[in-house]
């Protein structure tokens, strides 16, 4: 017990020294170490909206790491990424404290008095930055899922790329459904996806497509019409139809990716 408790206040010491040592530098700050505050925190807010797309576990623990790599890319010490991390969230709510007036102002006027003023001005040009947390994480997220969209929709494909027919490659759909799921789950999956009917599409001349699909009971089911091609839009209309439905489609490695109501089916070309 004894041991435990001298080791928890040599940790307390430590921490406190850190901090004390920060302080007592002065908060000694220049523009490099500001903008590799906010490029490190970029990072790691990046990688924070990115793990909410991840469910590969490796992959969750390398975004993870993300941070401490790009404290090791601005060229910094863990130590000094600290005390730079200290430095500049002081000086800032020091400076919006400052502006807050009140109890917030006092307090925020004895941090100021002990900063070098050049660590003031460095700050104080980059504040909205700074203090923008809020900011820095929604415009992490938008570009997180626009991220996770463009990947699951896949490379929009080529017109003479898709010529041919395309069966449905249960494998390979599964896979994707159920990655980082335990071999039973994939199973079961696997089995469910077998009563899908089997479907396929085939490209031809004159932008004609013909679906294909077996019915419960066996029968097949053979629709046919045209098509057009927009980026990741894939536009079908039916014979005899006005209207068109539209599906997104894309390309991954050489599979056809269809996605539909959420639900990404890869098929391979014969």
């Amino acid at each position: 017990m004894r041991n435990t408790i001298v080791l928890l206040l040599a940790g307390a010491l430590v921490f406190h020294c850190s901090i004390l040592r920060a302080q007592d530098e002065g908060a000694k700050l220049s523009a490099g170490d500001v903008d590799a505050y906010l490029k490190v925190e970029n990072v790691r807010a990046l990688a924070a909206a990115r793990r909410m797309f991840v469910r590969d576990p490796a992959g969750k623990e390398r975004l993870e790491k993300a941070g401490q790599q790009a404290i090791k890319d601005a060229g910094l010490t863990e130590e000094r990424w600290g005390e730079i991390e200290f430095n500049v969230v002081n000086v800032a709510d020091a400076i919006n404290g400052l502006e807050r007036g009140g109890d917030d102002a006092v307090n925020a006027k004895e941090t100021l008095a002990a900063t070098p003023k050049e660590s003031i001005a460095v700050v104080k040009a980059r504040l909205k930055e700074i203090s923008d947390r809020s900011g820095r994480e929604k415009s992490a997220q938008t570009q997180a899922r626009a991220e996770y969209d463009a990947e699951r929709r896949g490379t929009p494909p080529e017109a003479a790329k898709l010529l041919g027919t395309w069966k449905f490659d249960i494998d390979k759909t599964v896979e994707a459904l159920a990655s980082g799921m335990d071999a039973e789950t994939k199973k079961k999956l696997h089995d469910d996806m077998g009563k899908a009917g089997n479907p396929s599409y085939t490209f031809g001349a004159g932008n004609s497509i013909v679906t294909e699909m077996t019915a419960a009971g066996g029968n097949k089911r053979i629709d046919k019409g045209t098509y057009r091609l927009d980026g990741n839009s894939l536009f079908v209309k039916g014979e005899g139809r006005q209207r068109e439905s539209q599906i997104t489609v894309g390309m991954k490695n050489d599979s056809l990716v269809i996605s539909m109501m959420g639900v990404q089916m890869f098929f391979a070309k014969q």
